[in-house]
């Protein structure tokens, strides 16, 4: 707070704003919710980025497993993006809503989320579609890849959902082990467990069993912790969960799980 009103006598009325907004998820990560959703309903009505703020309260949110608090302040966010309330694409803000959704185990609600955007011409057709099937293949349904998800460019995320929509469409294990293989050079560390877990389950049905096992059984830790800091692996948890049983390794670490709500 005191930055904040050094920044704004010193004439940097953005800083100022920026350091406000901060200001929120800092007191989320600090275990602090009501008292962060109270200053955020303040700034809401003052900072020129009112749907940024819900942007970051939402993610902090989803980072700590406050999940109904992530979902309501990422609905707001979306709202407040389709007046261009700020410079993130509705697209990001929409996949947070509809992970955090999955998570919850309201995956009908993810679907009417996308439904209720209708066709807008600020909206990736292909984008949202990738997000429909998503949905389909975390459902159990198969998927099959988007020009979203096969675009290097594209986000880490969607880049390994196009890996897991070939799994599902019974693309060959060797074809799927060398693409394995280029996303894991350029794919952050945060996403190595989920890319780790299906290599895993690629091993097991290539004849190296005890390779699989021992992998799959890293992977899942790994992922929990990571899942602290990058809220995207959260709604992937139980997928790997499933993966590493069925592997018949070992589910350790539990411990290490972000908090469900």
């Amino acid at each position: 707070a005191a930055a904040t009103r050094e920044a704004a006598a010193a004439g940097e009325p953005l800083l100022a704003d920026w350091l406000a907004r901060r200001e929120v998820p800092t007191r989320i990560l600090a275990g602090d919710p009501t008292g962060a959703e109270a200053r955020l309903a303040q700034l809401l009505g003052q900072t020129a980025s009112p749907s940024e703020a819900a942007w970051e309260a939402a993610r902090a949110f989803h980072r700590t497993g406050e999940l109904e608090r992530a979902a309501t302040w990422y609905r707001s966010s979306l709202s407040g993006a389709a007046g261009r309330q700020t410079t993130r694409s509705r697209e990001e803000i929409l996949e947070g809503l509809l992970l955090t959704l999955v998570e919850l185990g309201r995956a009908g609600e993810a679907r009417e989320a996308i439904e209720q955007l209708g066709p807008a011409s600020d909206l990736n057709a292909d984008r949202v579609e990738t997000y429909r099937r998503f949905l389909a293949w975390h459902a159990g349904s198969t998927a099959s890849p988007t020009d979203a998800t096969d675009e290097p460019s594209s986000s880490d995320l969607l880049r390994y959902w196009g890996l897991e929509f070939r799994r599902r469409g019974g693309a060959p294990v060797a074809d799927l082990l060398a693409r394995l293989e280029i996303e894991r050079g350029r794919t952050s560390d945060d996403f190595h467990p989920l890319l780790d877990g299906l290599a895993a389950e690629l091993l097991a049905e290539s004849g190296h069993p005890e390779e699989a096992r021992t992998l799959a059984a890293a992977a899942l830790p790994a992922a929990r912790r990571a899942a602290r800091e990058e809220p995207q692996l959260r709604a992937h948890l139980d997928q790997l969960e499933r993966r590493v049983e069925r592997l018949g390794s070992p589910r350790v670490g539990q411990g290490t799980e972000p908090a469900r709500r």
